[in-house]
């Protein structure tokens, strides 16, 4: 699995067509986000309708990349934040 340690995780919480890919993807981050999708150590979750499939896109300082996950049964859970910890 990946690891996500050292890195700043933002979710989108709106469905995201997973058609999409790189540049669909930071448009997201770039218009609706108001982030820049360039930078590095920022990680950028977007999830489908069901909940089942994930994308991660970041910046690696030379080139995007994207993680991608499709559960083969069950969903993703919704993360809980804690104010008190500003933990997820």
């Amino acid at each position: 699995m990946l690891s996500l340690t050292g890195y700043r995780l933002v979710l989108w919480n709106s469905n995201t067509d997973m058609r999409l890919s790189f540049n669909g993807l930071s448009g997201i981050v770039v218009n609706e986000i108001k982030e820049d999708p360039f930078q590095y150590g920022t990680l950028y979750a977007f999830f489908n309708h069901r909940r089942t499939q994930v994308k991660i896109l970041g910046w690696d300082g030379d080139g995007f990349g994207i993680f991608y996950k499709r559960l083969s049964r069950g969903t993703f859970g919704t993360p809980i934040y804690n104010i008190e910890t500003k933990m997820m």
